[in-house]
């Protein structure tokens, strides 16, 4: 039997290096993902679940076991992909004002090897969405999350998260039909 994510916090906190390790074996790629769906780089995506396992094992002795620690890590990887993303546009906005602009910065990319053009419809239409509305997505259908574990992930209650999803839905319809 494998040992509960409070388990292996606990063992993490005692300084067992090998249960911080399949904390983030466990979860790389969740928070990849989650990091993917604001970012729509790889590179980058990898970048944000990096920062978020040093976060999480720098607080690791504040971090309480009993506590879900797979959705406070999610909800850290949300938070750095918005950051992210942000200082990504503001950096793109001052150097268009600038007169600086990257030759790469304004052109759309290219759907991933092997990608069709239905995925990467979805792609540009998800990242039409708020990023409330993108986060209930991912969750919820990429992630495959239940509405309440959607909800604990992002502390709020599941009604919000299904009159979110309902708008979110609505809107990628309307996007994706154009």
């Amino acid at each position: 039997m494998h040992p509960s994510d409070a388990e292996l916090l606990e063992q993490a906190q005692a300084g067992e290096e090998a249960a911080f390790a399949e904390l983030v074996n466990r979860h790389r790629e969740t928070v990849t993902r989650i990091a993917y769906r604001f970012l729509y780089d790889k590179d980058e995506a990898m970048d944000v679940a990096q920062d978020v396992f040093l976060a999480a094992y720098l607080k690791l002795a504040t971090l309480a076991p009993h506590r879900d620690f797979a959705a406070w890590l999610y909800r850290v990887a949300i938070n750095r992909a918005i950051e992210r993303a942000r200082r990504r546009s503001t950096r793109r906005r001052l150097e268009r004002e600038s007169g600086r602009q990257r030759p790469t910065s304004g052109r759309r990319r290219k759907p991933k090897e092997g990608g069709s053009e239905e995925s990467a419809r979805l792609e540009r239409a998800m990242g039409r969405l708020s990023k409330r509305q993108r986060m209930v997505v991912a969750l919820r259908f990429f992630e495959g999350f239940s509405v309440s574990r959607t909800a604990e992930v992002l502390g709020t209650t599941a009604n919000n998260v299904r009159v979110t999803l309902s708008k979110a839905l609505k809107a990628l319809k309307k996007v994706l039909k154009k």
